[in-house]
């Protein structure tokens, strides 16, 4: 049968009783025969105490940098991007702080080599804490040749840029065994043709020992498809050797693309709370999270009830206020008022809740809000709640609601309150107008 029989009560790779209902088609051969190295688990790096404090407007506390970690770790997350201590003072002493504070997790520093200083800015690093040893500073786009704030960036794909990636993975190895060695040229979907020269480069990192490549979107210029394809190409290069996939969202395909990316194999993704991060921002960590954990059936390893809770806690902390419609956190994400009508009478029946909606709200630490507004007051729905309330349901009752609930709705907007009623102000205003 072509159709689906909605009378469904045993759990199927799209369907879990109690916590999510989403499409059968993302399971079918043709879907899933396109990720051939789709791996079954997948690793965060979270970067808001990086990216995130690049956000316009954006500034945390180191109190609130230790809780932010302390937070992401008790749900899941393994390592976290300090930024640069080598050039940066005050990233170095913030390090510190953090480190000191007890936490055990993984510190993830960026060491620029295009510097010619580039061996002591391992060592500096090294020495300040940092166990996971990102070697940038060479590009594979149009910033090649050119200057960061940080120094000159070597073109990745010349015979210079690629021994000096090369010699410091090989100094890495020999003074630090214990760090984890990963490479990443910045810009590369702006500077390949094909795949082969990253692909190349990678190969020969391997051969010397690095412990993960990188996948970098550094203007997020690619989109999910390129992205999934050059993942896959280094995939098949670099065997073992995991991938971590690094996307910035300006053209609000961040998500997108590292979900992408771990579909063509990268088993590690970068990510910030509520996609914060430069110009459009970063991917977003919840909604990474919960997109491969239900959509995918990929194990993150997150405590996914954790992450309204961490979003809002970044969001105070941050001082950066999200889009109420935001997926997974957004305080509209769960304010029902167009389905209310439908969701209110499935509640009231007793009836499962996920004919009406994708996944539970308390899957992800969020809670159902029904609310009342223009879109709501259908003549059907008014006579439910008339006959709910026990009051007499006709076409002359109908319309004093609709007037009266339209008159409270302006007066609150006036006052500058939410364009809506909630469920028990609505039921008193019905029970007041008919008297």
């Amino acid at each position: 049968m072509a159709v689906l029989n909605f009378n469904i009560k045993e759990k199927k790779p799209w369907y879990k009783p109690s916590e999510y209902y989403t499409s059968p088609l993302s399971w079918l051969p043709g879907v899933r025969d396109q990720w051939p190295l789709l791996p079954e688990r997948v690793h965060f790096i979270d970067s808001t105490l990086r990216e995130g404090e690049e956000a316009t407007g954006t500034a945390f506390s180191i109190e609130d940098k230790i809780e932010i970690v302390r937070k992401l770790s008790d749900a899941g997350v393994e390592w976290f991007d300090v930024g640069y201590p080598a050039v940066n003072r005050a990233q170095r002493e913030d390090l510190e702080q953090l480190r000191n504070s007890g936490l055990k997790v993984g510190w993830y520093c960026l060491i620029q080599v295009g510097v010619d200083e580039w061996m002591k800015a391992i060592d500096v690093s090294v020495g300040a804490g940092c166990n996971r040893i990102k070697i940038t500073g060479v590009g594979g786009g149009p910033r090649w040749g050119g200057y960061t704030r940080h120094g000159r960036v070597l073109h990745a794909f010349t015979l210079d840029g690629e021994k000096r990636i090369l010699d410091a993975v090989d100094y890495c190895k020999k003074e630090y065994p214990d760090a984890t060695v990963i490479v990443g040229p910045t810009d590369v979907t702006r500077g390949l043709l094909k795949p082969e020269p990253l692909v190349n480069l990678y190969r020969r990192c391997v051969e010397h020992g690095v412990d993960m490549v990188s996948v970098i979107d550094t203007f997020g210029v690619s989109e999910p498809t390129s992205i999934r394809y050059l993942t896959s190409e280094i995939k098949k290069a670099v065997g073992d050797t995991p991938i971590n996939c690094h996307c910035h969202n300006d053209f609000g395909l961040a998500v997108a693309n590292s979900v992408a990316s771990v579909e063509g194999g990268a088993s590690w993704i970068q990510t910030t709370v509520n996609g914060l991060g430069d110009r459009a921002g970063n991917a977003s960590f919840e909604e990474c999270v919960a997109t491969l954990e239900i959509l995918h059936g990929v194990d993150t390893g997150i405590k996914m009830n954790r992450l309204y809770e961490i979003a809002k806690f970044v969001e105070k902390t941050g001082g950066l206020k999200c889009q109420p419609h935001k997926a997974i956190t957004g305080e509209n994400a769960w304010l029902e008022e167009s389905h209310a009508s439908f969701l209110i009478q499935m509640r009231d029946s007793g009836a499962d809740l996920l004919r009406g909606e994708a996944y539970k709200p308390e899957l992800v630490g969020q809670k159902h809000n029904v609310v009342i507004s223009k879109t709501t007051l259908t003549q059907n729905f008014i006579k439910y709640a008339l006959n709910k309330l026990n009051l007499s349901v006709n076409d002359e009752n109908v319309k004093i609601i609709i007037k009266e609930t339209l008159k409270k709705i302006d007066n609150k907007t006036e006052k500058g309150l939410p364009r809506y009623l909630t469920e028990e102000e609505f039921y008193e205003l019905c029970k007041k107008s008919l008297k």
